[in-house]
Order: C-alpha cells, then sequence, then structure tokens
C-alpha cells in the first residue's frame, strides 16, 4: 500500500499567500465550501482551509479539517504527476455542521472532476473508505 503524506511544503500557512490566490484565484461553488484555485510555480499543490466559528464549535471545525487534508492528501499522492499545480483555499459555508466523510468526497471529487478533468483519476470514496 502506497502512503502518501502532507507535509508543511503542501499547506499555504502565511496570510499573503491566502490573499494571493483569493484575489487572483478562479473561484468554485459546491453545496458546502468555496473553493479558490490559482496555478503555482512549486513542485506540488497546497491547500489552505478556512473554518469559520459559524461552522460549528471547535470539534466539528477541527474534524471537518481533518477530512479535507485526509481527501487532499490521498488526491495529491494520486495525481502528483500531474501539472501546472496549484494552490487550492477551501472556505466551508455555514451548513457544514453535519456533514459526513462520504459526502465531502463527493463534492471533492465533483470539484476535481469539472475543474481540473481528472475524471478516472479523483480519488473514489472506495479509496477513502479502504484507507481509513
Amino acid at each position: 500500500m502506497t502512503r502518501y503524506t502532507f507535509s508543511k511544503v503542501q499547506r499555504i500557512l502565511r496570510r499573503a499567500e491566502y490573499q494571493f490566490v483569493l484575489q487572483g484565484g478562479t473561484r468554485s461553488l459546491t453545496e458546502h465550501f468555496i473553493l479558490f484555485y490559482l496555478s503555482n510555480n512549486r513542485e506540488t499543490n497546497r491547500l489552505g482551509l478556512v473554518v469559520s466559528k459559524k461552522a460549528g464549535n471547535s470539534v466539528q471545525r477541527n474534524r471537518l479539517k481533518r477530512v479535507l487534508r485526509e481527501y487532499f492528501r490521498l488526491q495529491n499522492g494520486q495525481d502528483s504527476y500531474q501539472k501546472p499545480f496549484h494552490d487550492l483555499v477551501c472556505i466551508s459555508k455555514k451548513n457544514v455542521r453535519s456533514i459526513t466523510y462520504q459526502k465531502v468526497c463527493g463534492e471533492m471529487k465533483k470539484f476535481y472532476e469539472k475543474e481540473f478533468y481528472l475524471g478516472p483519476y479523483a480519488v473514489s470514496k472506495d479509496t477513502l473508505t479502504a484507507s481509513t
């Protein structure tokens, strides 16, 4: 079984980096998320998460972030050969309190298929449930 990692290099950490993606990136909407993405000149895809207190208490917010990071980690591992690489900022909407792991995976898979044309390469729900 292949092990994919989610290192610090794959995270958007600084405020300026977030603003750069939010101002210059392409916006895409899903039922529970607002997603901004922008091509980068790095050797990997990067992820930034924004989950406000309106999304629930700290337990719910941290669980949502864990689920999103896990999906990104698996997705990035499967399409690590795809270029150009992107910065992705995921902003949660208010209605994410009771979202399930499978629903997050379904929404993100649709996003990847639509925006990056990764139909057969997007992580399936079966792959995700088998790895947990």
